[in-house]
């Protein structure tokens, strides 16, 4: 699940997860806007894990880096990834997945929120500009 910004309408996806070893694997089961990409990361510090994402779309070329934090409690993982614009420039956005499993929708949103709000909690900004 997918918000392009903090507080934005999420995108509600379907992925799966598999681990092997140190490597996740991360790939779109399903997406209501047919976007599909396929993510590979490592885990390089206790629970943070940073990897590459690819579009999956044939002759697509976006593509971009992503570092998620999995939380204590192993229901969602929160953090940013990358992309372009329309003009190639960078972009940045949250990112905030949760598990699902057996789950009612009232579940899997408090799930979602809970990652927003630890991203949102835990994410520095910029000091005000003089």
């Amino acid at each position: 699940m997918m918000a392009g910004d903090i507080g934005a309408p999420i995108v509600e996806e379907d992925v799966d997860i598999a681990v092997c070893s140190d490597v996740i694997s991360i790939s779109v089961r399903s997406n209501p806007q047919n976007d599909y990409y396929s993510a590979t990361g490592r885990m390089v510090l206790d629970r943070q894990m940073v990897g590459k994402w690819k579009n999956q779309r044939e002759r697509s070329d976006e593509e971009g880096l992503f570092m998620l934090t999995v939380a204590p409690s192993a229901t969602f993982m929160y953090g940013f990834c990358t992309g372009q614009d329309a003009t190639g420039a960078p972009v940045y956005g949250p990112w905030v997945l949760a598990s699902k499993s057996g789950l009612d929708a009232a579940k899997i949103d408090e799930r979602l929120r809970m990652a927003e709000e630890t991203l949102r909690r835990l994410t520095l900004g910029f000091p005000p500009s003089s």
